[in-house]
């Protein structure tokens, strides 16, 4: 089989990280950068060896040929560019989260699904070493009935910067982006049992940087979310409280059962390491799904899902 041809969509921190997961892979040819800052373009295609640098996907498409395209591009533009994608009849993984209604979610994926094409959306927290890890405990009975959860992302943001303090023109919506993260993750744990009760996320100049959700998990119990860009530090921690004690983690790469350390063997170091692990490992199932070798983890329905309970969210909160 022929190498898949990739084009990037993007050219900020996490295309740095889709770069590095898939350049030199045997089954993939990374042939072009796409955006519309030439000079930041040209950088990201020297520093990783990418032969072709485009203004769009137009142009892209029609001069170097891509199978395929990731999309990492500002959340706002994700369905005009996953849409741009399915319509040139290219396998897309489009970076978390898909921000579009839910009819125009349903329509695009069965789109897709018409012209047998693979559309992805990137659920990194999926492949992260501790969500796993903390899924599998869940399933597996030991802990008993879920009683509650909180999740706390804490980051220190300013307007015009993204990961890693990379200067940007644009910045995440904290109850969009970040808190949809926990609620995918919500729904990964609990599935259909996951419900919104409601958000808040006052909205300001610079956008909502701060944001409050509350759910309800298997059984009523409450599942509660705190997103903050304006922290002075930072803080990613989760305490599921159960039947038979706390599963808690601190960062990506930390988990412990009842306050002692969880002793899986090929658990990740660092929080770095799990989250580039994530995407490599997001990257060879989506490429393995655009090359029709197996289906990607997260189905299409699961991940419209996720999507509506996003987009509810931005219509129950409360500013």
């Amino acid at each position: 089989m022929s190498a898949l041809r990739v084009a990037l969509m993007g050219y900020g921190a996490v295309a740095d990280i889709h770069a590095r997961s898939i350049i030199g892979c045997p089954e993939v040819e990374v042939v072009a950068v796409i955006g519309p800052r030439p000079g930041r373009a040209r950088e990201f295609a020297e520093r990783h060896g990418i032969p072709g640098v485009f203004d769009g996907l137009t142009e892209a498409h029609r001069a170097v040929h891509p199978d395929a395209v990731i999309i990492t591009t500002p959340t706002g533009l994700h369905p005009r560019h996953a849409r741009d994608a399915v319509s040139a009849g290219l396998h897309a993984l489009v970076e978390f989260p898909l921000a579009a209604e839910p009819e125009t979610t349903r329509k695009l994926f069965g789109e897709a699904e018409v012209r047998g094409l693979t559309l992805a959306v990137a659920h990194t927290s999926r492949f992260i070493w501790s969500f796993r890890r903390a899924r599998s405990l869940l399933n597996e009975g030991a802990m008993g009935e879920v009683k509650a959860a909180n999740f706390v992302r804490l980051m220190d943001r300013p307007p015009g910067t993204g990961a890693a303090g990379m200067s940007r023109t644009w910045t995440d919506d904290a109850l969009v982006h970040h808190a949809g993260h926990v609620l995918d993750i919500y729904r990964f744990w609990f599935g259909d049992s996951v419900g919104l009760v409601g958000s808040v996320s006052p909205e300001g100049e610079q956008g909502r940087r701060n944001a409050g959700l509350l759910l309800e998990g298997p059984g009523s119990c409450p599942l509660a979310c705190l997103m903050s860009y304006d922290a002075r530090g930072s803080q990613l921690s989760v305490r599921l409280i159960t039947a038979k004690g706390d599963i808690e983690i601190d960062g990506f790469a930390r988990l412990l059962v009842n306050g002692r350390e969880d002793a899986t063997e090929d658990r990740p170091t660092d929080n770095d390491t799990a989250y580039r692990e994530a995407i490599r490992e997001q990257d060879r199932f989506f490429v393995e799904a655009a090359q029709s070798k197996r289906n990607f983890p997260v189905s299409a329905e699961e991940m419209t899902a996720v999507n509506e309970l996003i987009w509810h969210s931005r219509l129950s909160g409360r500013s």
